[in-house]
């Protein structure tokens, strides 16, 4: 199933304001539809995507996360009769990180509900509201969903509804940031395992933003001016709404939401349904931040502002409308604002999930001083016109009067650094004809393709839309100060004038990817972080010997123009570079490994007292001194100690090439019991270990030194190491 809100073409009328209106959301739902015969009670998987931001930033009500949070949901079963059988509660299977702690998540996520399957031959409608835990009071039978089952959905429709006291979304608990959305399936079999991949809500309310001047791309900020550039005269302070509806409902009516128009609850008297004047100004005045807009701060029910009439007729003070106060000419005035179809000078209706931007376009005479008279009276000296656009952006509108010319990317425009990068732009206009001249270059709305030194230019189509191509004609490599550019004078029949400018963007490196190829002679491997890469890009290549073979550095073959490496970075197996505007070529080089350890001449065995500390100490008298081991290789190399509780290494332990190191005892051997102590100096690597054989002595009979009195001595010990 799919509904679609109405969308609604681009108008404009010369009224005291500049409204933007845009539809943001589709209902909808993708069902994955395989048979499977329904027993009992059923695990249903729900994928819910929310509505599209209304904008990027808030200022104190909620945040882009905000508008999308869902706490809860509740799901509706109807039977094949189209009444409600069931309700049952979705548990989130998944989270997405969200600012407010409170949110179960925002934007897109999957609920799990334990749904009662479809009986046998018959199928069923499901309808999800999210965060009715965040709504005061539900309208239904002892206020609970539950209460009513057995209702037909139109019965349920016009029973759920949601009372308002004041400005909503306003409070500072988080709680009371949830709004209120809805969503519903086509009639389906419910069975073990559906899973509706799919299923999108809408908010059940409208945001309204206002603003002085130009707002830009996001829609969070305005710059105070009018199009033509001077600054308006008039400082925003307050927005009011006067006469919002005090109900909404949670479901649209049907057939009012295919046809794009509001769900009113209850009484048409606009007495019932409406606060009063005297309440509005009260309950629903808003303050400006201090540059003079409000983002994000308003929201109001769906409203009939129609009626069956025109602005300004005997239902004038029936509707709702907007009062903007703010500064002009040194003090506070008021000014009414309607909601008006820009083309036909018409009424238009409130509707959910929209969000009407109101821009300041000038104000050009004084207003009433107060809320309650600006309202009262017709909209004067403050200038408007009402745009209501469709999904497509437009970056670059020029309004005048009751004519406009839109782009939808502004001035200047870039296109990519490179020859042949392209980009095309939408042209929107209600003025017949228009040219677009660069020289002696002229375009016309008729269509055509125009050539300049840097760029190609083609423009298509006809009913006020357009589409210009715009392709680049060479490459623009190289410092940024020169960006190749054409200024347009575009002319829409002398109504609208201004210029249009072009220009290519740049690139310090050449963005086209070179390839980076590495290859490796026998006894080895190589890897690369990349295959290819543009200019400017950082590379790092690797080489790994195999066992028994050592690297023996880099060959650089056939490199571009400029680009070399030092005999360090070659010689080393991780080598870094920055990627050259060509392709690179680099062959590991492998070789045998070679390695040898020996002790040097003075490899005697220590005498039993000899001991060293690592501070190096000299030899005492007669003392055969540490000893030296030396290191021939071409592969990197560690040593190991067999006995480290008793010898120790001197200086390095490990090498890449040729290299030495010391090893001596740190204990003394003389204990009459000990015997020799033998060490084992293994100095391995490329595959290869070579071991180097040391010897500490122990006492022997020749030189035990007897000290002390001869009973002193265990007669035992002593035979046993003479």
């Amino acid at each position: 199933m799919e509904k679609t809100l109405t969308n609604m073409k681009k108008l404009i009328t010369t009224l005291p304001l500049v409204a933007v209106m845009t539809s943001l959301a589709l209902v909808g739902c993708i069902v994955d539809s395989t048979p499977i015969a329904p027993v009992g009670d059923v695990d249903v998987l729900l994928r819910l995507r929310t509505p599209g931001d209304f904008s990027e930033r808030a200022t104190r009500a909620l945040d882009a996360g905000g508008e999308n949070a869902i706490r809860d949901i509740h799901v509706l079963v109807f039977d094949q009769e189209g009444r409600l059988s069931s309700v049952k509660t979705g548990t989130p299977l998944e989270t997405v990180v969200h600012d407010d702690p409170g949110a179960t998540y925002s934007g897109e996520g999957r609920f799990e509900v334990t749904l009662p399957a479809s009986r046998e031959g018959e199928t069923n409608k499901l309808v999800v509201l999210a965060n009715l835990g965040a709504v005061a009071a539900i309208t239904g039978e002892g206020g609970t969903l539950a209460g009513l089952g057995g209702k037909s959905y139109d019965e349920v429709v016009a029973s759920l509804s949601v009372s308002i006291t004041g400005p909503l979304y306003a409070g500072a608990l988080p709680n009371t940031h949830s709004i209120p959305m809805w969503g519903e399936t086509d009639y389906i079999e419910i069975r073990q395992d559906l899973s509706i991949t799919a299923l999108d809500l809408t908010r059940a309310v409208a945001r309204i933003d206002v603003g002085v001047g130009q707002p830009n791309e996001a829609g969070s900020e305005w710059n105070g001016r009018k199009a033509s550039g001077g600054e308006i005269p008039f400082t925003l302070t307050s927005v009011h709404v006067m006469r919002p509806g005090n109900r909404y409902a949670i479901i649209p009516d049907p057939d009012s939401f295919e046809a794009g128009l509001p769900t009113i609850v209850g009484d048409t008297d606009p007495d019932v349904v409406s606060f009063s004047v005297a309440d509005s100004k009260t309950l629903f005045g808003y303050t400006t931040t201090p540059n003079g807009y409000t983002t994000r701060e308003i929201y109001i029910p769906e409203a009939n502002i129609i009626q069956g009439g025109t602005p300004g007729d005997e239902r004038h003070e029936e509707r709702m409308a907007l009062v903007v106060g703010g500064i002009y000419n040194g003090s506070t005035q008021y000014y009414r604002v309607d909601f008006i179809d820009g083309a036909s000078g018409e009424l238009i209706d409130v509707v959910r999930n929209n969000l009407y931007q109101f821009n300041i376009a000038d104000v050009v005479g004084s207003g009433a001083t107060t809320p309650e008279l600006a309202y009262a009276n017709p909209s004067m000296n403050i200038e408007v016109r009402i745009v209501s656009w469709t999904p497509l952006v437009f970056e670059d509108v020029k309004i005048v009067r009751d004519r406009y010319f839109s782009l939808s990317r502004r001035s200047p425009f870039y296109l990519p650094s490179l020859k042949g990068g392209s980009e095309t732009l939408t042209i929107e206009t209600n003025i017949e004809s228009f040219t677009m001249t660069l020289g002696g270059n002229t375009l016309s709305s008729a269509g055509g393709t125009v050539t300049t030194s840097n760029f190609s230019y083609t423009l298509a189509g006809s009913g006020g839309t357009y589409t210009l191509t715009i392709e680049t004609r060479n490459d623009n490599l190289g410092e940024p100060e020169h960006e190749p550019s054409d200024t347009w004078a575009v002319d829409a029949d002398g109504i609208i004038e201004f210029d249009y400018t072009v220009r290519q963007g740049w690139s310090l490196y050449d963005p086209t990817p070179h390839a980076i190829t590495v290859t490796a002679t026998t006894g080895g491997t190589t890897r690369a972080t990349h295959a290819s890469a543009p200019q400017g890009t950082s590379v790092k290549v690797w080489a790994q010997p195999d066992g028994g073979y050592a690297f023996a550095g880099w060959t650089l073959t056939s490199p571009p123009a400029g680009f070399t490496l030092t005999a360090a970075q070659m010689a080393s197996p991780e080598l870094p570079f920055t990627m050259p505007a060509g392709a690179v070529a680099l062959a590991a080089n492998f070789a045998a490994a070679i390695l040898t350890a020996t002790a040097d001449e003075n490899d005697a065995p220590w005498k039993p007292a000899e001991r060293y500390t690592t501070g190096g100490e000299e030899p005492a008298e007669g003392d055969t001194g540490p000893r030296t081991i030396t290191v021939t290789a071409n592969v990197p190399w560690t040593a190991t100690l067999s006995d480290d509780d008793n010898f120790a290494i001197a200086g390095s332990s490990s090498g890449t090439a040729n290299g030495s190191f010391t090893v001596f005892p740190t204990t003394t051997n003389d204990d009459p019991t000990a015997a020799a102590r033998t060490l084992t100096v293994m100095v391995s690597g490329g595959g290869i270990t070579i071991p180097v054989i040391l010897t500490h002595a122990a006492i022997s009979g020749k030189d035990f030194d007897f000290t002390g009195e001869p009973d002193d001595w265990n007669d035992k010990d002593l035979d046993q190491r003479l």
